[in-house]
C-alpha cells in the first residue's frame, strides 16, 4: 500500500518498529502500479513521506497488473529486491498486504524451502468490489470479469500464504467457509492501537470540555473519520444525531473530519441540527482529548460481508479511551463484543425506535474500567509477543 497518512504509519511503520524493538527488522518496500514509475512528484512526496517516520523504506516495486505474462515479469522485479537475502539467508520471510500470492508461488518454485510468505489480511477485495458495483448500479460484463479475477488472485493468495494474519475473526469464517483454507494457516491480527496515544483522562476531559463550553450535563456524541466516501453511512448518522437532538437539548455532536464542506452540505438539510454540530479537523495526536470530551463515540456501517468482517482501528481507539460506543449491527467483532462487555449500545441505524435511550440519558458507563479493560485487548504490545512467536517459527 502507498503513503496515505495516519493508517500507513499506524498500521504499517509503528508495527515495523515494534517487530524491530524484539529483534525482527523487516525491509519496506512499497508496491505502486508500473504507471506511476514515470511521476516523480509523487514518488517524490511518497519518498519524504515514509522517510519521516521510519529509516526501514528501501525502495518502490513497481508491479504489472497481475495477469498473463505480467506475472513473470513481477516475480522478476521481486527476484531483484530480494535476490541478495534469497543468496544471504536460508529462510527469507515475505510480509504483505497485496494480492501477489501468484508472483510468490513462482518465486517459491525457483527458491524451494526458501520463502516464508505471511499475508496480512484486512479485508476481503472481491466483496469490497462487489459492493462498489451494487452501489453504482455497474452490472456489465467488464466489472463481472474483473470481479472473478479478484476473487480468483485471492483464493491464490490464500493458498500460497504460509501464514494469514486476519483482523477478525469473522473475516477468518469468511475465508474458511468461501476459499476451504486450513485453520491453522490463519493468526489472529486485528487492528489495534497505542495506550501511550490513547487514554482516558478526567483531567483532559474537565480541561477541553471547559474550553469548548460545554456544560456539565451536556451529552456529547462523537464521529470520527470521512464522511464523504460512498461506504460512509453519513445520512444515517446525521438522521439518527438528529432524532437524538429533538429528544433532549441535552445532546450535542462533534465530528473529527477533514470532509468540513461536506459535512456543511449535508448539514443544509439538518438546520435545527446545525447550531448544535462541532466540527475540527486535527492531527492524530490531537484526537485524545476529543474522545476524553465525548460521551459516546459512533461507529456505524452497513451491514455488509464488507463490514462483516472489518476490524475498524476507530474502536480500539474508542476503547482505551474508555469511550462507549453506539454501533450499529454486524462491524466485525465488535457489535457483538459491545454487546456482550455492556461497553456502549447497539444501534439498528434502520430503526431507532429500538434503542433504549434511557441508557443514553442516564447510565453511567465506568470509563475508567473501560479504558483499564482495553489494555490487555486493543493495545499492540499485547499482540507483540504472539507475533514474534510467529516470526521464530520460521527460523526454525
Amino acid at each position: 500500500m502507498p503513503f496515505d497518512g495516519t493508517v500507513f504509519v499506524t498500521q504499517v511503520i509503528e508495527w515495523l518498529h515494534l517487530y524491530a524493538s524484539k529483534g525482527f527488522k523487516f525491509d519496506l518496500y512499497v508496491m505502486l502500479s508500473i504507471t506511476q514509475i514515470f511521476d516523480k512528484s509523487y514518488l517524490k512526496y511518497q519518498k519524504s513521506s515514509i522517510n519521516k517516520y521510519t529509516r526501514l523504506f528501501q525502495s518502490f516495486i513497481f508491479l504489472f497488473p497481475s495477469r498473463g505474462f505480467y506475472l513473470y515479469l513481477n516475480s522478476i522485479f521481486f527476484i531483484t529486491k530480494t535476490f541478495f537475502w534469497l543468496l544471504k539467508y536460508d529462510n527469507v520471510v515475505i510480509m504483505s498486504r497485496a494480492t501477489i500470492g501468484t508472483e510468490v508461488k513462482i518465486l517459491k518454485t525457483i527458491f524451494p524451502n526458501k520463502i516464508n510468505f505471511v499475508l496480512d489480511c484486512r479485508a476481503s477485495g472481491g466483496e469490497e468490489k462487489f459492493y462498489l458495483i451494487k452501489k453504482n448500479g455497474l452490472y456489465d460484463k467488464p466489472s463481472f470479469n474483473i470481479l472473478g479475477h479478484i476473487f480468483k488472485i485471492e483464493m491464490i493468495n490464500y493458498n500460497t500464504a504460509d501464514r494469514i494474519l486476519v483482523v477478525s475473526n469473522k473475516l477468518k469464517e469468511y475465508i474458511i467457509q468461501n476459499f476451504r483454507i486450513k485453520d491453522e494457516k490463519f493468526q489472529f491480527y486485528p487492528c489495534l492501537s497505542d495506550r501511550k496515544k490513547f487514554f482516558y483522562s478526567e483531567q483532559l476531559r474537565n480541561h477541553f470540555r471547559k474550553e469548548m463550553g460545554y456544560l456539565a450535563d451536556d451529552i456529547v456524541i462523537l464521529y470520527a473519520g470521512g464522511l464523504s466516501a460512498k461506504w460512509h453511512v453519513s445520512r444515517f448518522i446525521l438522521d439518527f444525531y438528529s432524532y437524538l437532538h429533538l429528544l433532549s437539548n441535552r445532546f450535542k455532536f462533534m465530528f473529527l473530519s477533514a470532509d468540513v464542506d461536506d459535512l456543511n452540505s449535508l448539514l443544509s438539510n439538518y438546520p435545527m441540527l446545525k447550531e448544535c454540530c462541532v466540527c475540527r479537523y486535527v492531527s492524530n495526536s490531537e484526537v485524545v482529548n476529543y474522545l476524553n470530551v465525548a460521551d459516546f463515540g459512533t461507529l456505524f456501517r452497513e451491514d455488509t460481508i464488507m463490514n462483516n468482517v472489518a476490524s475498524p482501528t476507530k474502536f480500539a481507539e474508542y476503547m482505551l479511551a474508555g469511550l462507549p460506543t453506539l454501533i450499529s449491527p454486524g462491524v466485525g467483532d465488535y457489535s457483538r463484543f459491545v454487546e456482550d462487555k455492556k461497553v456502549g449500545i447497539v444501534v439498528d441505524i434502520k430503526n431507532f425506535n429500538n434503542v433504549n435511550f434511557n441508557d443514553l440519558l442516564y447510565f453511567k458507563f465506568d470509563r475508567n474500567q473501560i479504558a483499564v479493560d482495553a489494555i490487555s485487548i486493543f493495545d499492540k504490545g499485547f499482540l507483540l509477543d504472539d507475533m514474534c512467536k510467529l516470526f521464530k517459527e520460521f527460523k526454525e
